[in-house]
């Protein structure tokens, strides 16, 4: 069951995320939004209609000291805490975890079998898809006080800065100690926001020239390598932070996702020119407004203290 608290309108590809989950029935997927516009929802989508103002009052309920929790990107501090924030919705299955929208799914079984379920608590680390094991021991490691953790859920619970508490690189050190299992190997295309042409942020299989195609539920990427074509299939890919055109040509159950638009499967043509003419790269101004923006708004939410915590205890 992947959880996700979405407040505001959905972006324009939604129903293209929402025929990628379909296509994975052995997982559910639980949205809480304010966004009524009407979309095809499949049967492994459960929709619950609500405000940002009450899930803001669910949350503070829960814990005996003030919370900050004054948009809906400050949720990211929260998503570690779902298991516990939503655990009457999640009784009956055997893994929770939370997922991104700005993303399309492959084929997630051919990734994460029942296998790797069997023997892991934890499944991925980033905050644009994980999967943990529904246990109360797992579902309040959020609360933990490790000394590995720099800083602790109530400080991430009481700071406007949005501190990305979920994605703590020390949370593996956290789950060796408590002799929980975790598996994480880059599945995913996470797709660069700092670069216009389609670049890898985490792995070793960083191409210059990529470009996917989605098709019947397959995620498949597309790359040339000294003057090769190559595929390979891939779990997800996440579009952070990219506004995306939408063709009104293209087939939901075919298409190609080239930098910052889908295209109809049909307009591929040469595949060595149609790859290579996507893999140019383009001076990328609106993120880079958009990330100065970001830099200043963090500094005043407090990005300052949070980042002179994290050195002082590295260097400890």
């Amino acid at each position: 069951m992947f959880i996700i608290p979405y407040f505001g309108k959905f972006n324009n590809y939604f129903q293209l995320f929402l025929n990628s989950c379909e296509k994975n029935p052995d997982f559910d997927w639980l949205i809480f939004t304010d966004d009524k516009r009407a979309f095809n929802y499949p049967s492994n989508v459960h929709v619950y209609y609500t405000t940002f103002e009450l899930l803001q009052e669910r949350i503070k309920h829960l814990f005996d000291f003030d919370i900050i929790l004054h948009q809906p990107y400050k949720l990211c501090d929260y998503k570690i805490a779902y298991g516990y924030i939503f655990r009457e919705y999640i009784r009956d299955y055997e893994f929770w975890g939370y997922c991104d929208i700005d993303m399309l799914f492959g084929r997630i079984s051919k990734f994460i079998t029942d296998e790797i379920l069997t023997q892991n608590d934890r499944i991925l680390e980033r905050g644009h898809l994980t999967l943990f094991r529904n246990c109360e021991q797992i579902n309040k490691l959020f609360m933990n006080d490790h000394k590995a953790l720099f800083i602790d859920y109530r400080y991430a619970f009481t700071t406007k800065y949005c501190c990305h508490f979920d994605e703590f690189e020390p949370w593996n050190q956290v789950m060796q100690d408590m002799k929980l299992r975790q598996w994480v190997v880059p599945i995913f295309a996470d797709i660069s926001s700092d670069s216009y042409r389609f670049v890898l942020e985490y792995g070793n299989h960083k191409k210059n020239k990529q470009i996917y195609l989605w098709r019947d539920g397959i995620l498949s990427r597309y790359y040339l390598e000294n003057g090769k074509i190559y595929q390979d299939e891939w779990c997800y890919i996440h579009l952070q932070k990219r506004k995306m055109i939408l063709e009104d040509s293209i087939d939901n159950m075919e298409y190609w996702i080239v930098p910052n638009k889908f295209i109809a499967y049909s307009e591929a043509g040469h595949m060595e020119k149609f790859i290579d003419m996507y893999g140019i790269d383009e001076f990328y101004l609106n993120r880079k407004i958009g990330r100065i923006k970001e830099i200043l708004e963090n500094i005043l939410n407090g990005a300052l203290l949070f980042r002179i915590k994290r050195i002082r205890i590295r260097d400890k």
